[in-house]
């Protein structure tokens, strides 16, 4: 496939995955909790160009890891475990490469190549474990009751997933997607 290759020592390379997007994506109360949640219950995150692009943000999720899933906090098994020197060797399944701002067909997407190196994380994209979900930190802005803002985003890792908040687009492509 033109989207991933098997390098020389078996790893999987997977060339233009959209890792995250721009636009609106739903969070709960709990994840958010610096926005008042909107009569449904839920929260509206807007992630604007300006913060999913920004420099820091592009440069922050260069060489992080990739992730099975994402990691759970072995303290609070409802918290996201961030990657770290500690839990690297055990969590990392790869890392992302070349990762930048996406033009034409990707507008609006963050695009990475990932470099899948573990023997499991290999055989589950191959076997369809393919979208992916952002690990990171960032400060969010209530902008009205239900709704907030996205600012100062900081990745740690790219879990592959069965189903990414960032919605089907955000997934490691092959021939036929």
């Amino acid at each position: 496939s033109e989207h991933i290759q098997v390098t020389p020592e078996g790893y999987l390379l997977c060339y233009d995955v959209p890792i995250a997007r721009i636009g609106e994506q739903l969070y709960t109360p709990e994840e958010v909790p610096d926005v008042t949640p909107g009569a449904d219950g839920t929260v509206r995150v807007i992630r604007t160009p300006e913060e999913v692009f920004a420099p820091a943000a592009i440069a922050s999720y260069q060489g992080k890891s990739i992730t099975v899933l994402h990691p759970v906090d072995p303290d609070n098994e409802d918290e996201i475990e961030f990657v770290n020197p500690e839990n690297w060797k055990e969590l990392s399944a790869g890392v992302a490469l070349n990762v930048r701002r996406g033009a034409a067909e990707f507008a609006g997407l963050l695009l990475a190549d990932l470099l899948i190196a573990d023997a499991g994380a290999i055989e589950a994209v191959k076997k369809g474990l393919r979208q992916v979900s952002c690990g990171y930190d960032a400060d969010t802005v209530e902008v009205a009751p239900g709704v907030g803002r996205q600012i100062n985003i900081v990745g740690n890792h790219i879990a592959i997933v069965p189903k990414g908040r960032a919605g089907a687009r955000c997934a490691i492509r092959d021939a036929l997607t």
